[in-house]
């Protein structure tokens, strides 16, 4: 995977440390660009952030005419965005392996215990 931020073209990035009052430093499970200092969890979903918002709105364009809104299509948005999220945490895991859904699902029960 190849790093890309869509805010600033910067191809680096760093993990967050977070230093503490009394003890060691903290590393967080969140990342900075190294060019505008945008903080984000996933760099694969923020590479691919402008390319997968013009996916959701070809999705979005009403193909009758009438609006592209609604609570059915505000549903499939917010599961394809979940779904993504969890298939790209899942990936990094693995070490940019391609997850099974079951690989994903555990990860995702795992973060949500």
């Amino acid at each position: 995977m190849n790093f890309r931020c869509p805010i600033c073209s910067c191809a680096d990035y760093q993990g967050v440390v977070v230093p503490r009052q009394h003890g060691a430093p903290y590393e967080t499970e969140f990342f900075t660009c190294l060019g505008c200092s945008v903080m984000f969890q996933e760099p694969e979903l923020l590479t691919a952030a402008p390319e997968f918002r013009q996916q959701l709105t070809a999705v979005d364009a009403p193909v009758d005419g009438g609006q592209g809104t609604g609570a059915p299509i505000d549903a499939l948005r917010s599961q394809a965005i979940r779904a993504r999220f969890w298939k790209a945490k899942t990936r990094r895991e693995l070490g940019w392996w391609e997850p099974t859904t079951e690989q994903v699902s555990r990860v995702r029960d795992r973060y949500r215990q």
